[in-house]
């Protein structure tokens, strides 16, 4: 498959290290505008366009969701996580099979931003990757792929969000296949968090 990806945190890297090696070309990487940071303010690119670029991966930093048109009409698929950034159904109709968000929960459980966190301060015992289908909702959309794992009465935030950037290619590799075989995702049910 031709495809781009969505992202901006170091939880994005397995996956797009993964993608690397695969019979998929990553076509494009999407990512947050650079950003002021340390005491001068000077401007500083995500990680995500770090690595693209040191890959020779053409990146984009749209200043808002508009920007994408133009750039994914050649996509089969676009591939999320933690972009950052509510995207209009116009964009998400744009690439062949729509966008693909990875999520670091067990959705519908602990939708929206900081889930891994939510989940620890929760006293979860439980977590996974949800690999879903991006609709206008937040978090809502039918689900490709799920993978669950266990939570260390130890961890923090940091090591959580590390094993599940993880187990996120596992879980996009199903996803991948099942939209190239043709198997639909499946309704989320249950009770959101």
């Amino acid at each position: 498959m031709r495809l781009g990806v969505a992202a901006t945190p170091d939880v994005a890297i397995p996956t797009l290290d993964w993608l690397l090696g695969t019979d998929h070309e990553i076509a494009l990487v999407i990512t947050q505008p650079d950003k002021p940071s340390g005491r001068g303010r000077v401007l500083k690119e995500t990680i995500v366009a770090q690595w693209a670029v040191s890959h020779n991966i053409k990146v984009i930093k749209p200043d808002s969701p508009l920007g994408l048109i133009g750039h994914l009409e050649d996509l089969d698929c676009v591939i999320t996580i933690g972009y950052g950034v509510l995207l209009p159904q116009v964009i998400l109709d744009i690439p062949k099979h729509g966008f693909l968000n990875l999520h670091f929960s067990l959705l519908p459980a602990y939708r929206g931003a900081a889930p891994a966190q939510r989940a620890l301060l929760n006293g979860e015992k439980m977590s996974g990757v949800t690999v879903f289908q991006l609709e206008k909702g937040m978090d809502t959309g039918p689900i490709y792929s799920q993978l669950p794992i266990n939570i260390d009465p130890s961890w923090r935030s940091v090591e959580l969000l590390s094993q599940l950037a993880h187990h996120g290619p596992s879980a996009v590799a199903t996803a991948i296949s099942m939209i190239e075989t043709g198997i639909s995702p499946t309704a989320q049910s249950g009770t959101p968090t």
